[in-house]
């Protein structure tokens, strides 16, 4: 009788547990769409209003993404490392967003609040807005990094994976879409509705736009997060890694010794150089070389709309190819042959034509968003199987790294290959060429190479690594060898 009823407390819990997971999925991409609010208006309007409002010099900006960079590379793995092995009294992740979110949301109000406050007196207070800018960043990690360590328990299978992989990149494009033209007419309702006060109307913007973001942060933490399965396997670990004691040096150590990880970081690090490349410099290509800068525009719409079909269609290439590391190779190498054809044919065809090439690129490039998380998901479990200490968030923190890092390559690649030459000239037009076509190539070729030989993992591993966990075993005990 008592294994009968233990019998249908599983299976209830197993159909609570499913209904959880499409709660995930559902609110998965709402919390993209409506986050977007926030980050769209802080992507936009922040470095103008340091140097517009606050009156602080250009190069404040550079300086600040600099600091920000590398507090984050410390940060952010210490963060992991720590939240790994803490718990709350009775949760393990869904307080994180709330308390770092808060933190976030109210200091971007609080940066565009200064100047309505102070008035002529805010360019005195750059400093301020440079620790609170600060503070913010590392207050992102914290709502951030912990719910980046759930990825490894919300999702088991490629399959579901893949989706909840899809549903944040259509979250992240869609609300980039929505907010990209909603942000404006916010900004240009609250100056009216203020009688032209611009430094008010910002005031009420940001109040409006973090609301809406937190609400979304709030929502996935509160309805999604609180009270699941992730949390109950989550607080599992935690206690078992607790009572190891693992010295948190052994526990960086990890980080740096696993292979997979390795791989898939330098793979998406490479990846995303270059695509910030396309970003950055998509507009001096149409201004120097195309001669139409006004068209730059339809680019990077370009951009964004094959990079979203192309996330569309990344489960079905998966079934064509079966396999996650096949079928993401076999993206990469179809975007290279695309990168090789913009290369030899840069500005001898048709603008049209090279919209056409660069669309066929982009379509691929927004497919491998479909295994970003995935992989490392798969790294997280590989980790937790070779040590026998659970450290998701250590290492899915290195995902945003990949980001951070990527992102800060582009000026220095471009500082070598343009070098000195004036905007304009025969030398700037042909360095930029080679910046536009030769370098994505190198580092498509370069991004893939390293997938390909150092990420040791596929889905067949992958299945038996989760078993072993299953059956409490790691890579000691285990008869598996990788």
């Amino acid at each position: 009788m008592i294994n009968q009823e233990s019998a249908t407390d599983l299976k209830q819990q197993e159909i609570t547990d499913a209904k959880r997971l499409k709660r995930f999925k559902i609110l998965t991409p709402v919390k993209g769409i409506l986050e977007g609010s926030s980050t769209t208006f802080e992507g936009s309007y922040l470095n103008f209003f340091l140097t517009d409002v606050y009156r602080l010099p250009i190069i404040f900006t550079g300086i600040l993404s600099a600091v920000t960079l590398i507090l984050t590379w410390v940060f952010a793995p210490l963060f992991a490392a720590f939240s790994d092995k803490f718990k709350f009294k009775k949760s393990k992740f869904w307080p994180w967003p709330i308390i770092g979110g808060t933190v976030t949301h109210i200091g971007y109000v609080a940066v565009m609040s200064l100047p309505a406050i102070f008035g002529g007196r805010v360019s005195s207070l750059g400093s301020l807005a440079f620790a609170l800018i600060l503070l913010i960043r590392m207050s992102a990690q914290i709502s951030g990094v912990p719910v980046s360590g759930m990825a490894p328990l919300i999702a088991k299978t490629p399959a579901d994976r893949q989706f909840l992989a899809q549903g944040t990149k259509i979250g992240h494009e869609a609300g980039k879409a929505i907010w990209g033209y909603l942000v404006p007419l916010v900004l240009l309702a609250t100056t009216n509705f203020f009688g032209g006060d611009q430094n008010k109307g910002y005031v009420l913007t940001a109040a409006i736009l973090h609301s809406i973001g937190w609400t979304g942060l709030a929502t996935y933490a509160l309805f999604a997060i609180k009270g699941s399965y992730v949390e109950r396997e989550a607080l599992k670990q935690t206690e078992q890694l607790q009572r190891k004691r693992i010295p948190m040096s052994q526990t960086l150590k990890v980080l740096f010794t696993n292979r997979p990880v390795l791989g898939i970081f330098l793979f998406f690090a490479l990846h995303k150089a270059y695509f910030f490349i396309y970003v950055v410099y998509g507009v001096h290509v149409y201004k120097y070389i195309f001669n139409q800068p006004e068209a730059v525009g339809i680019f990077m719409a370009i951009i964004s709309i094959a990079a979203m079909a192309g996330v569309f269609c990344g489960r079905m290439w998966t079934k064509i190819f079966k396999e996650s590391k096949r079928s993401c190779a076999m993206a990469m190498s179809i975007h290279i042959i695309a990168t090789l054809v913009i290369a030899l044919t840069f500005n001898k065809v048709s603008i049209p034509m090279f919209l056409i090439f660069f669309a066929i690129s982009s379509f691929f490039m927004g497919m491998l968003e479909t295994w970003v998380t995935p992989l490392y998901t798969a790294c997280a479990e590989y980790g937790s199987w070779k040590t026998g200490v659970t450290m998701n968030a250590l290492i899915m923190s290195t995902n945003g790294l990949t980001i951070s890092s990527g992102s800060a390559l582009p000026p220095v690649i471009a500082s070598i290959v343009i070098g000195s030459a004036a905007l304009g000239t025969a030398e700037y037009v042909r360095g930029l060429t080679t910046l536009f076509t030769w370098v994505p190539l190198f580092l498509a070729i370069a991004s893939l190479l390293c997938f390909v030989f150092i990420y040791n993992l596929n889905d067949s591993k992958i299945a038996l690594i989760q078993a072993d966990l299953a059956a409490g075993k790691t890579q000691a005990t285990s008869d598996l060898k990788l």
